[in-house]
């Protein structure tokens, strides 16, 4: 029973893991698709402060 145990913990952790990492990855590209814009986003750094759920 153990042995059948074991796994569903694993991947209901990973589940959560992937849940979790998923919005930061899709951040992480944003990033890096605006990386050529970084002028611009710095540019409108204090809209970010003003609006802070953007």
């Amino acid at each position: 029973m153990p042995q059948l145990m074991t796994p569903s913990w694993f991947y209901t952790l990973l589940l959560a893991w992937i849940f979790l990492l998923i919005p930061l990855f899709t951040k992480v590209l944003h990033v890096s698709n605006n990386n050529p814009m970084m002028p611009l986003i710095y540019k409108h750094q204090p809209n970010y402060w003003i609006w802070p759920w953007h």
